[in-house]
């Protein structure tokens, strides 16, 4: 059987390895690099590293990544390392490290308070079925638990850098599947992340190489334009028509609901499900100097015109970057949003400039090396309330095309891990387990 995988992310990449190893004809197509949103760029001066677009780490849990890296031949260039998290509120940065500092957390307002929201996490790491909560927003679960006011001040803002307008929508299910695995990483109130020396580009590559050697013709560079499903489907990239037997999309339903061919013979878009996404626009800063001894902030100080910010080279060393400090300013938000969309680094660096010399004393214009810009329009799917029962099959929405994409991790977030096994998932439904 041929089958065109659409998309060379990890899901794609994934699939495409189990599919060609059951001795399947695959044809892999990537409008950018391969890799897809986790893919990264060969670093200035620096040809054997490579920086993410977008932030990227591992936990100590995920174990389905760290057995493909080790597959791949790189487990001896994974590293861990100690991290330290926070929060930015009132002006300053707050460590987050566990249940004390929870406790010691002012903004959150009386002691009191402090304790409710203590008591809802713990009542939500307790859950043992996410299914329960599907049905919850986020606002009424911690209302029922008696930590509506710490839901308003720390979980609210939380959620709106992560889903903007749609923030209200979010199931419970979702902050289930952020919170409870993520456990797994901390000993001892401390987390250890890991990460691959010189980037994750490089097991991508070494993937593409693998899939090439056996026989996968793999398209780069090229955007699919139209999409003719049916017994026999076909994809068509730029003026080439790809006859195949199945496709596989990986992408966002949004895209396909687009390409579909308009002489199809009834409105297979009205089929798709409806799944909002969210845009990222990431400032990437290579600074002189570290802005702090953070790895991860996230922001629920409304002053401040960032959601998050990301210190790489705290966790992976500066010396694989010349030297130079990687920081990513990191904003979730509508697709139109004026305040990003459109906007060169120049802007981007003007719009973010008085909130970093608010937060970061340390941090000076005269110490950016170089700046560089990552932006997606489709980065996130908003996992709304009852997200688990309108998540599209990965079979039967249109004749001949299969679907294995980010939407169908939830409620877990849409790391590495989480989309190998969902591409796992689908290869055991859909084609039996080999």
């Amino acid at each position: 059987m041929h089958l065109v995988v659409v998309g060379g992310g990890i899901t794609g990449l994934t699939v495409a390895w189990e599919l060609v190893r059951r001795g399947h004809k695959i044809t892999l197509i990537e409008r950018n690099v391969i890799g897809g949103l986790a893919a990264g760029f060969p670093y200035p001066g620096k040809p054997e590293t490579f920086l993410e677009r977008f932030y990227h780490h591992i936990f100590t849990s995920d174990q389905l990544v760290q057995q493909m890296i080790e597959q791949m031949g790189l487990g001896c260039e994974l590293v861990w390392r100690p991290t330290l998290s926070g929060l930015i509120a009132e002006g300053q940065l707050w460590p987050m490290r566990g249940p004390i500092d929870l406790l010691r957390f002012r903004p959150l307002g009386n002691f009191v308070d402090r304790l409710w929201l203590g008591w809802a996490l713990f009542c939500l790491r307790q859950t043992k079925n996410w299914e329960e909560l599907d049905g919850l927003t986020c606002r009424e679960f911690f209302f029922r638990h008696g930590a509506g006011r710490g839901y308003e001040r720390l979980w609210l803002p939380l959620l709106q850098a992560k889903f903007a307008d749609f923030a209200e929508q979010a199931s419970a299910a979702f902050l289930w599947g952020r919170v409870v695995p993520r456990a797994g990483s901390r000993h001892k109130n401390q987390e250890h992340l890991g990460y691959l020396r010189g980037g994750f580009q490089k097991l991508f590559r070494v993937m593409g190489d693998s899939l090439a050697d056996r026989g996968v013709r793999i398209i780069l560079g090229r955007p699919v334009s139209r999409v003719v499903p049916g017994k026999t489907c076909e994809v068509v990239v730029e003026e080439e028509s790809i006859p195949c037997d199945r496709i596989v999309w990986t992408a966002s339903l949004s895209l396909l609901a687009r390409l579909l061919d308009p002489g199809a013979n009834e409105p297979l878009q009205n089929r798709l499900p409806q799944v909002p996404y969210v845009a990222v626009t990431v400032l990437i800063l290579a600074l002189t100097e570290p802005l702090s001894d953070y790895y991860w902030l996230n922001s629920i100080d409304p002053s401040v015109s960032f959601g998050a910010v990301i210190e790489h080279t705290n966790l992976a060393p500066p010396e694989d970057y010349g030297g130079e400090h990687i920081v990513y300013v990191v904003n979730y938000h509508l697709q139109e949003d004026p305040r990003f969309h459109g906007k060169s680094i120049e802007e981007l660096l003007e719009y973010h400039e008085p909130s970093l010399k608010q937060i970061f004393p340390r941090y000076s214009r005269t110490k950016i090396r170089r700046l560089f810009l990552s932006q997606d329009s489709f980065a996130s799917p908003v996992y709304h309330v009852g997200f688990g029962n309108s998540m599209p099959p990965y079979r039967g929405l249109v004749p001949g095309i299969d679907v294995c994409n980010m939407a169908q991790v939830y409620p877990f977030d849409r790391n590495m891990n989480h989309c190998i096994q969902n591409a796992l998932n689908y290869i055991a439904t859909c084609f039996g387990r080999g």
